[in-house]
């Protein structure tokens, strides 16, 4: 393509090359996309966020139902103290944001002396995946007890009489 000048402003003409208006020279190459250059950049770094995500993933939720699986069965107590407890621990971690509650455990609880000289807490909260898992696992723990809870408390009393007449245990029952 040829420069022409208007003015003081050069634009290229389509179809003139830029060895003059006679030239048939044409290009052995075509420049790649620009957009491919960032986008190569890219992909790595989202494929190893990708993976890191189902990481926290997999991990906060096998942790948090099987603590929201005990604390389902707590709030079934007849124990008033172990009842409550798992009662205003879901109240607490379903009532605040999840966000705060990340941000509570990465930068609060490596300022308690206590956690920051027990080594197994320390290594707990001494690095930022395993503060996400944390949060994210007590966090599961709350909704997930709750979800437990209801689906126990569904159970028709008549259910449980007759689990009881055929001679399950309780454990059976469960």
């Amino acid at each position: 393509m040829a420069a022409v000048e208007v003015g003081n402003a050069v634009r290229r003409q389509p179809g003139v090359s830029r060895q003059g208006a006679g030239s048939t020279r044409r290009r052995d190459r075509q420049r790649p996309a620009p957009l491919l250059g960032p986008l190569q950049l890219a992909v790595p770094v989202l494929l190893k966020g990708l993976w890191m995500t189902l990481t926290l993933t997999a991990l906060s939720v096998a942790i948090g139902f099987n603590l929201g699986l005990g604390l389902a069965i707590l709030r079934g107590s007849d124990n008033s103290w172990l009842s409550g407890f798992a009662r205003y621990y879901s109240i607490v971690f379903r009532g605040t944001p999840l966000l705060v509650q990340i941000f509570l455990i990465y930068y609060g609880l490596g300022q308690i002396k206590f956690i920051h000289d027990t080594p197994a807490m320390w290594w707990v909260v001494s690095e930022g995946s395993r503060c996400a898992v944390l949060a994210l696992a007590l966090n599961t723990a709350a909704y997930t007890s709750e979800i437990l809870r209801g689906g126990l408390v569904a159970v028709p009393a008549g259910l449980v009489e007759a689990a009881k007449a055929c001679g399950m245990s309780r454990m059976m029952r469960f």
